[in-house]
């Protein structure tokens, strides 16, 4: 096996090595943020011990414009907020005779425990309604922004769908934020998966973290091996080089 060759097999292990963990902690990196983002603890509805409580709700009513949903910002008024809605103008799909809309954000207590999922988040309801008080459903999606009290690398947006818990594509935001887009509104939470494994640690990651060690290992092996073999060779051939009466053979031909 020549050099070249184990240098592409070390590589090869080490791609793989590399994938491997990458799905069994599978890690977004978060955008560029120009500014600072001051964080004040996270505010439970149900605080544990030694946290606050009282989180904030926000409230507040925009004029139709002509003839759609104005655009919305809504943000409860912690720093950072724990819940955000962001919609376009026109997301929202109005009945004859609507002339304002007004968004809710309240934290509510959740209907429920999810077998599978822990709710680290407050559940925060969201809804939006004409004048009248009836409910406007999305005629395009609109983003909801969650904060995440954790530090577990993979949190969820997940909403309850009046029966059970049900999980919504995510993507990580800066200072901790979980972002969704949504077609449809009610309640929302951030829940990350109960740990099954041994220690209380996902059981992919303690695969991928197997795997990398074992693969680790055996590449430390087979080079620690082939290093080895090719000093013995080599302590060998200067050993036999330095007995008397042998000379190193010439590489030219003789002639017959």
């Amino acid at each position: 096996m020549t050099e070249r060759t184990e240098g592409l097999i070390v590589l090869a292990v080490g791609v793989a090595v590399i994938a491997f963990a990458q799905l069994g902690t599978p890690h977004r990196a978060p955008p560029l943020y120009d500014g600072v983002v001051v964080e004040e603890p996270y505010r439970y509805l149900s605080p544990p011990p030694g946290a606050p409580g009282s989180p904030r709700s926000y409230t507040a009513t925009e004029p139709v414009q002509g003839g759609q949903s104005a655009e919305l910002v809504a943000a409860t008024p912690e720093s950072p907020p724990q819940a955000q809605l962001v919609a376009g103008a026109g997301s929202f799909q109005l009945p004859p005779g609507s002339t304002a809309v007004t968004v809710s954000i309240q934290p509510v207590a959740p209907a429920s425990s999810p077998p599978d999922l822990v709710l680290v988040s407050n559940v925060y309801r969201f809804s939006v309604t004409n004048q009248a008080g009836a409910p406007l459903k999305p005629a395009a999606e609109v983003t909801l922004l969650l904060r995440a009290p954790t530090a577990d690398p993979n949190p969820a947006t997940v909403r309850w769908n009046e029966s059970a818990w049900q999980e919504v594509p995510s993507e990580h935001e800066i200072a901790g934020m979980v972002s969704a887009s949504v077609s449809e509104l009610g309640d929302f939470a951030v829940g990350v998966r109960r740990s099954s494994g041994p220690f209380g640690l996902d059981p992919v990651v303690l695969a991928a973290a197997l795997f990398t060690a074992v693969a680790s290992v055996a590449v430390l092996l087979v080079l620690g091996t082939r290093l080895r073999s090719r000093g013995a060779r080599r302590s060998e051939v200067a050993a036999a080089q330095r007995l008397p009466g042998r000379r190193k053979p010439s590489r030219k031909r003789r002639r017959r």
